[in-house]
């Protein structure tokens, strides 16, 4: 398989300029019969013919291969089932289009995704951060690792979804059909969680749920629009971090360190783990206190690195 550096360059020769430009062509004249006749003139395999020649495309079942590719467009309703978008990066909008086993593999894009269908496709290590993602289908779906901080997925079905260590901060799930999700590991500091669909197929074990919104909300008019419920309708356990005291943001931040350290992996970081765990207890009671307790019983150098791991750990846990 080609490498990243290989899929990304190959669209920087002049066959690949020549073919992203009939791309955007393509799309640009589609998205014009679309506005004028309300329903979608071509389909992906014109793409898939206009992708024939450009290096690694025999990789991907199809030639249904955008692995790399930097577009900036719109398109709707189109049929983009088995694509390959991974490694891409997008100011695409596309709503109401199927992405039925697609891939998005640490794929970056900024556009609209409103009621589209993504069932059965991966998003790993995806970045669509402040994506709209209103009404999407998006059922057994992988997004582990993603970035999706304050991504619109209210009234979306992301049922069977694994949200595994995903950053979600922000992100607003009104009404979303949550259950069998996989939130493992999840950032989900500030998320709106009203009327969302939690069971105990739902697993929050190891999340953050800090300022989490899960109360009733209301219309202009004072019609409800979704109801109150409770996110401990969920499975989870002592791993769970959760509530809006400053001493739940510290705990965040104690977690977040030991991650950094962990994988700093130097003998001052090893050093310094014990010490941040033997402080735990001190964050209930002094919870602007309890790392200087930390900083006091460790070397200079140490110090140094404690820091920069605390640099870190804010940015990870989106404080």
């Amino acid at each position: 398989m080609a490498t990243r550096k290989q899929l990304t360059e190959r669209w920087a020769s002049s066959d690949g300029l020549r073919i992203n430009q009939q791309i955007d062509d393509y799309l640009s004249e589609e998205d014009r019969y679309f506005c004028e006749h309300k329903h979608p003139h071509g389909q992906s395999s014109d793409i898939a013919e206009i992708l024939k020649g450009l290096p690694y495309v025999e990789e991907i079942p199809g030639g249904l291969d955008m692995r790399g590719i930097s577009i900036w467009n719109n398109v709707r309703k189109f049929d983009f089932s088995g694509w390959d978008f991974s490694l891409a990066a997008m100011q695409l909008s596309m709503p109401n289009c199927i992405f039925i086993g697609s891939r998005f593999d640490r794929t970056t894009n900024s556009g609209s995704m409103s009621g589209s269908q993504y069932r059965d496709s991966y998003l790993g290590g995806a970045n669509f951060s402040g994506v709209i993602a209103q009404r999407v289908v998006a059922i057994n779906c992988c997004f582990d690792n993603a970035s999706l901080r304050a991504v619109r997925f209210d009234d979306a079905d992301l049922s069977g979804c694994s949200f595994v260590n995903a950053k979600c901060q922000r992100a607003n799930f009104a009404g979303a059909d949550l259950r069998g999700c996989n939130f493992q590991g999840a950032n989900l500091d500030g998320t709106v969680l009203v009327g969302g669909k939690i069971d105990k197929t739902t697993n929050l074990s190891g999340a953050s749920l800090i300022n989490v919104n899960y109360e009733a909300g209301y219309n202009d008019d004072g019609s409800p629009a979704w109801a109150e419920n409770d996110w401990r309708q969920a499975t989870y356990d002592d791993t769970t971090i959760h509530g809006d005291h400053p001493a739940v943001l510290q705990q965040a931040l104690l977690k977040n360190l030991i991650a950094v350290l962990e994988e700093d992996g130097s003998p001052d970081a090893k050093a310094i783990i014990p010490k941040l765990k033997a402080a735990r207890p001190l964050i209930p009671k002094e919870p602007d206190n309890w790392i200087g307790t930390v900083f006091q019983a460790i070397t200079a150098e140490q110090t140094k690195v404690l820091e920069s791991a605390m640099f870190d750990a804010v940015k990870l846990a989106g404080l």
